[in-house]
């Protein structure tokens, strides 16, 4: 704090806060760094990963025909932008990030809320961001391995070094991450509109044998109309990701619904464009027979460089992980703003204004591919982590980021270790005896003490790490072998 001198000479009482100050009340905060582009190309590139260059069959084989395949692809784009003009509304109603977790607050308490946290940042959010790097790591290693199956040992490295390289870029700035996203959502475009402009030329050419009767045996049946349409609306999933970081928009009021307005919309155009693409080149069964559609495109058009295809689809596929990271990243931050999740998540980073410790929790590699791939402990996991999280809950104070003087008791919360499970470490508040969460609640997580030291100095200066009482081995078991068969 500083005095300011009058015209007179003489001392005015009234003080004005420190740039230092300043500083401190600036990081408690995320800035608003995201604007109408950066909120379009997160929409766009979340939305679309690799369903639409591998495996947009699964439509056509509900549908029977290609005119209601067509139909209900538009169909599902018309829904999509539907909820998300909703979910606009809700997002100038309620200026809060975390998606659907502060409306539900607000609408049903804070229970239901809780369990949605829990829900989906435990399982959903990293379940999902690991099937993602997975499939970017089988799109990536195939070319190296033509004629049979990646070994699954190089998929699974290659998946952990794409995680863990997008929550580097995504800790280290949101201008980074935010670029990162615009330039992979341009990538994607490109592929669509190179696909577009080959079908057209088709198109010309007079190849519209598939889209001639196109209506032909088509199923009438409620049941296979319900299957396309959900087959068809997985496809659009992610159009609600621009509600994760409403606080970091730039005028919000404007963008979030211009930037839904026009992001589905056009993903709407490019699935429905692709398709007609793929029916001027392939005929139905050959789309069904085929297990990357995109690519048996690409090597009956665009020979010789049919290359490209497979190339854009990894592009494609890392793009969606990064979009997925870093929404998945605020809502854990919210969450524990809100005291629904360990403290500690809702520390942001001094020197990045990122919430590092969410992003982390979030993408653990070993946390991430165990979900995707079945690991051994997962329903222990399951049962344990409600019975720590309630536990803990009622004692657990909210925190208010907003707070300066909130967030600095927040930082000097001390880790201690607690429960003898081996898949979770406990915060808890000084003096607590080991097993007993005083002042917090399970991370949940296989985070080992060394990880987080290199964390806590950077978020928490403050926080003090004590080493667990014990620690129980989990081997994962052997991943089968993969490779080419002899």
């Amino acid at each position: 704090m500083r005095k300011k001198k009058g015209h007179n000479g003489i001392t005015d009482p009234t003080t004005t806060p420190s740039h230092h100050t300043e500083e401190n009340v600036k990081a408690t905060i995320l800035h608003k760094e995201v604007g109408l582009v950066s909120g379009i190309s997160l929409i766009v590139g979340t939305m679309i990963g690799s369903g639409i260059f591998i495996s947009p069959k699964a439509v056509l084989l509900s549908t029977g025909a290609v005119g209601p395949c067509l139909c209900v692809w538009a169909a599902c784009g018309v829904l999509a932008t539907l909820g998300a003009l909703c979910y606009a509304e809700l997002g100038t109603m309620i200026t809060k990030s975390g998606g659907e977790y502060p409306y539900l607050m607000e609408a049903f308490g804070p229970v239901v809320a809780y369990l949605y946290s829990w829900t989906t940042i435990i399982i959903l959010k990293p379940s999902s961001f690991a099937i993602i790097a997975l499939s970017f790591a089988e799109y990536a290693s195939t070319p190296f391995y033509p004629g049979c199956t990646p070994p699954v040992v190089v998929t699974k490295c290659l998946a952990t070094a794409c995680i863990v390289m997008i929550v580097l870029v995504n800790c280290i700035s949101v201008k980074l991450a935010r670029n990162v996203q615009n330039f992979f959502t341009a990538a994607k475009l490109l592929i669509i509109l190179v696909i577009v402009v080959a079908g057209i030329v088709l198109l010309a050419q007079g190849n519209t044998e598939n889209l001639t009767d196109s209506f032909s045996g088509a199923s009438t049946s409620f049941g296979s109309i319900g299957l396309a349409f959900y087959n068809g609306l997985w496809a659009y999933d992610g159009w609600n990701q621009l509600n994760f970081i409403t606080e970091e928009l730039k005028n919000p009021y404007r963008n979030l619904p211009l930037a839904i307005i026009i992001g589905i919309p056009l993903v709407s155009v490019c699935y429905v464009l692709v398709n007609v693409a793929y029916f001027s080149a392939l005929t139905t069964t050959e789309l069904l027979q085929s297990p990357a559609v995109a690519v048996t495109f690409g090597n009956r058009v665009l020979y010789p460089v049919s290359w490209i295809v497979p190339l854009f689809v990894v592009f494609s596929t890392f793009g969606a992980a990064n979009g997925s990271c870093f929404t998945a990243g605020r809502l854990t931050y919210v969450a524990g703003r809100e005291g629904h999740m360990v403290k500690l998540l809702s520390y942001i980073s001094l020197k990045n204004y990122t919430p590092s410790p969410a992003l982390i929790f979030n993408g653990h590699p070993n946390h991430d591919i165990y979900y995707a791939s079945g690991h051994q402990h997962t329903n222990q996991l399951l049962q344990l982590c409600p019975v720590d999280l309630l536990r803990a809950h009622s004692s657990l104070p909210h925190s208010d980021a907003l707070h300066p003087e909130r967030a600095k008791e927040a930082r000097q919360v001390p880790l201690a270790s607690g429960g003898t499970s081996g898949i979770g470490v406990h915060l808890s508040g000084a003096g607590s005896d080991r097993g007993q969460a005083r002042d917090g609640v399970s991370v949940l997580h296989h985070l080992h003490p060394e990880r987080l030291a290199l964390l806590l100095p950077v978020c928490a200066p403050q926080v003090r790490l004590a080493t667990p009482g014990h620690e129980t081995n989990h081997h994962a078991p052997p991943a089968p072998n993969g490779g080419c068969a002899s």
